[in-house]
């Protein structure tokens, strides 16, 4: 459905908390999607951020990384450190974001950019208890309408209100039924694969 809004022009940015990087095989473009706590399909420095090439540091991996499962005969005996061409330190790894760790700054920055000139915030699938990534429900301007497609009533600690407020709109149910209705009802439900 995403990527059905994307093609007609209606998607600003995607901020998404999966880590496992499907959103970038979507085809939209990676330049709009804000992976709030990184992703496994790209790599980088934790210590300078200087990106690597997902296939370069894969291939890094398989030749320097020792096989604690036994699985790949051609893995070796023991491993060394993969040192980072920018500042040289042994801190390559998945963009991913370790519990405690900030989240990226692309994040805050598509925060403080994006979220004001958004006129809907779709939530879906989430307990919306995370913070910071919960800031995109909470800080959406007062003019936009923050619709949440969950199983379970979330949001309402961050101040979404059902009851009251006409912009807030709780659509319950699993995240796939809600956007197949709400495909259905935009008469785009053919534009889904």
């Amino acid at each position: 459905f995403l990527e059905v809004l994307d093609s007609k022009g209606k998607l600003l940015r995607l901020f998404t908390q999966n880590i496992d990087g499907l959103d970038f095989q979507t085809g939209i473009a990676p330049d709009k999607i804000c992976a709030c706590h990184g992703s496994v399909g790209q790599a980088a420095c934790e210590n300078c951020g200087a990106p690597i090439d997902f296939d370069e540091y894969c291939s890094l991996v398989r030749t320097n990384i020792k096989d604690i499962y036994g699985q790949d005969a051609s893995a070796p005996k023991q491993s060394t450190n993969i040192r980072c061409k920018k500042c040289g330190g042994n801190t390559l790894k998945p963009t991913t974001v370790l519990f405690g760790a900030s989240l990226p700054a692309s994040f805050f920055e598509a925060l403080e950019n994006d979220l004001p000139r958004a006129d809907l915030v779709l939530v879906a699938g989430t307990s919306l208890v995370v913070s910071p990534a919960n800031l995109v429900a909470a800080r959406a301007p007062s003019t936009a309408v923050r619709v949440v497609a969950d199983r379970n009533r979330v949001g309402e600690d961050l101040g979404l209100d059902f009851e009251n407020n006409p912009n807030d709109v709780y659509l319950s149910g699993d995240a796939d039924d809600v956007v197949a209705a709400l495909a259905a009802e935009t008469g785009w439900l053919g534009d889904l694969a």
